[in-house]
């Protein structure tokens, strides 16, 4: 049996590597297309609207709990967008 070049096993477990990542971008995307993820972010944004306000902020401690909590809001709403980006790179790489 022919003995691989160090070469030849690097781009074997790249390729191993974009196949599960594309398959991770794929399982996201579908996720995204479902009833359940589009209820998710219909209540996020209502959550978001309801929390981006001063109202009730007292203290530092307050302010930075209520930033922390619009941040993941905010991560969860662009989750889509950033997802199908990397998905697209991911895609150009491998046609070049």
């Amino acid at each position: 049996m022919a003995r691989k070049g160090i070469k030849t096993l690097e781009r074997e477990r790249m390729g191993i590597m974009d196949k599960e990542l594309q398959d991770y971008y794929e399982a996201r995307l579908d996720m995204f297309s479902t009833k359940g993820w589009q209820d998710l972010i219909e209540d996020i944004q209502n959550m978001k609207t309801a929390t981006n306000t001063l109202s009730g902020i007292q203290d530092i401690h307050k302010l930075g709990f209520r930033q922390g909590e619009i941040n993941q809001m905010d991560w969860i709403l662009g989750l889509k967008d950033i997802s199908e980006k990397a998905y697209e790179e991911l895609k150009n790489e491998d046609a070049s």
